[in-house]
């Protein structure tokens, strides 16, 4: 799992992959099959069918570091509006997580922001007191497109907008 494609994800494709590495870690502490639904199918790259747990990989180390895992991705879940992918803790816990559970299951997963064909913010400000920014990205893909619209009441002379700030690549 490389940790350059969890960074480029973002809001609710981002979200969804935190639900889903949650739903798998719960489940093979509970030592219960991995059970990918439809709609999951997304994140992995071949699924036949419930995949058993192999209790050998299951080792005391290895159950340690998932209730760790559970109890920081479980704040993500819990939060997502709080879920960026230029968190390192995030990050790290999702790849370490990826590793655990490709043990495990021999899950071999699959990340990318199926929804990355488009950003679309509207910001609707009142009075703007100090700078605000629509979008932070640490970079932004080929073909994605970002449809920002912001509008204010007043700006003040401490005040500022800024519609896209990128601190990385672009394209």
């Amino acid at each position: 799992m490389d940790p350059a494609v969890i960074a480029t994800l973002a809001g609710p494709a981002l979200g969804a992959i935190v639900q889903f590495i949650c739903s798998r870690v719960d489940g093979a502490l509970g030592r219960e099959p991995a059970v990918v639904s439809e709609g999951e199918a997304k994140f992995v790259e071949e699924y036949p069918g419930p995949l058993p747990l192999d209790e050998s990989a299951l080792t005391s180390d290895r159950e340690a570091r998932l209730q760790q895992l559970a109890g920081t991705l479980a704040v993500y879940r819990d939060h997502p509006e709080i879920a960026r992918g230029d968190d390192s803790r995030l990050v790290e816990s999702i790849v370490l997580a990826c590793m655990d559970l490709s043990a495990l299951y021999g899950i071999k997963f699959r990340f990318q922001n199926s929804e990355a064909g488009e950003v679309r913010v509207d910001q609707q400000l009142g009075d703007v007191e100090r700078p605000v920014t629509g979008i932070k990205a640490s970079g932004i893909r080929r073909g994605v497109n970002v449809d920002l619209k912001q509008t204010a009441v007043r700006v003040s002379r401490d005040g500022r907008i800024v519609g896209l700030e990128v601190d990385g690549f672009i394209g």
